[in-house]
């Protein structure tokens, strides 16, 4: 979790560059970086909260007190959309992407009373292919490696 702030530093800083490229500091280009910026914490906000909020942890008060805190209402939706519907929903398009949000929910329990209906269009066949492609990569990948301890005495011999 502490890597969102690493993120958030970074993010402000590209935004500062895009949005005050001189000195002229239009007060549009700051309300722009205050929405945006708004949004982004919004969402980083949110996903922590997640990450506390629905955890089955209750053996101290810090955890009852999670389990049962008001959350944002922006973060409500997403459990609930997710809940009722499998669906996650991107506030902040430059946030957490939608595998984020979902690993975390299914993580924490969260299990969608029904799927997207999209599912029902996905060729099988060919998704099937998709992932074999992919583990043979991973395994020709692998195959090149170094073992554990070759690599060791290659790179960290002192």
């Amino acid at each position: 979790l502490e890597s969102t702030s690493i993120h958030l530093i970074e993010t402000g800083v590209g935004k500062l560059i895009e949005l005050w490229p001189d000195r002229d500091f239009r007060p549009e280009l700051a309300a722009e970086f205050n929405r945006v910026m708004g949004a982004r914490y919004e969402s980083v906000r949110d996903f922590i909260i997640l990450h506390y909020k629905l955890t089955k942890r209750d053996d101290t008060e810090f955890w009852r007190y999670c389990a049962n805190m008001k959350i944002p209402d922006s973060l409500a939706h997403q459990i609930e959309l997710f809940r009722t519907t499998g669906r996650v929903t991107i506030l902040d398009r430059d946030g957490f992407s939608e595998p984020s949000f979902v690993a975390m929910l299914m993580g924490l329990g969260v299990v969608p009373e029904r799927y997207d209906p999209f599912v029902d269009d996905v060729d099988l066949r060919q998704l099937h292919g998709h992932f074999a492609g992919l583990r043979d990569l991973i395994a020709q990948t692998v195959a090149k490696m170094p073992g554990h301890g070759a690599f060791l005495e290659k790179n960290a011999k002192a």
